[in-house]
This record gives C-alpha cells, sequence and structure tokens, in this order.
C-alpha cells in the first residue's frame, strides 16, 4: 500500500468515529428535550410552583400586614397556576412540533421574520 491510502485508510476511520460521536450527541440531545417537555408539562411542577407561588405570597402579605394574608394569598397562586397549565398549550397550538420536538421552520415565528 502506498502511504497515501494508508492516509486515507486512517483518515476515513477517524471521520467514521466523529460520526458515531456526533450521531450519539444527537440522539442525547433528542432525549434530553422529550424529557424537558415532559418536565414543563408535569403536574408536579404545576403544583410545585403553586405551593411556592403561595408560600411567596403569603410570607410577603404577612410582613406588609395585611389582614388574613392566607386568604388574599390565593389570588396570585391562581395566576401562577393558570399561566402554567394553559402556556404549554397555547404553545403546541401556535408551533408545529415535529417528533423530535424541534419547531418546523415555516411555523418558527423567528425564521418567519428572518
Amino acid at each position: 500500500m502506498e502511504p497515501i491510502e494508508q492516509k486515507v485508510q486512517v483518515l476515513e476511520l477517524k471521520l467514521q468515529e466523529v460520526e458515531a460521536r456526533l450521531d450519539k450527541a444527537k440522539q442525547f440531545a433528542v432525549e434530553r428535550r422529550k424529557k424537558a417537555r415532559m418536565w414543563e408539562a408535569s403536574w408536579i411542577r404545576i403544583s410545585l410552583s403553586g405551593i411556592l407561588a403561595y408560600a411567596a405570597a403569603w410570607t410577603y402579605l404577612w410582613l406588609v400586614g395585611e389582614r388574613d394574608p392566607w386568604i388574599r394569598a390565593a389570588t396570585p397562586v391562581v395566576v401562577v397556576t393558570t399561566f402554567t397549565v394553559v402556556m404549554p398549550l397555547f404553545r403546541r397550538k401556535w408551533w408545529n412540533w415535529d417528533a423530535e420536538g424541534k419547531v418546523t421552520k415555516h411555523d418558527d415565528p423567528i425564521q418567519r421574520s428572518i
């Protein structure tokens, strides 16, 4: 074998290794996106954000000196919980998601503006 052919073979092997690593990275990104979407829409997250919003509002109202802070803190909790539930629904309606969780180019408002 000539030295050039040997170099070509070595470069082809390196290219295959790089392509394999790239495929692994793409698969990892797809799985991560799926998990992020599941967490985003999970009821545990919605419940935790509602509880934390209630605690923060109650603490603020208690420190300010409002009467009945446990009742008045309910309004921000309803707002936060409603926002948390409704936003993923609007996002699915506004944008067209493909199987991998990517927005298709024709429905992406950023791509439309370019």
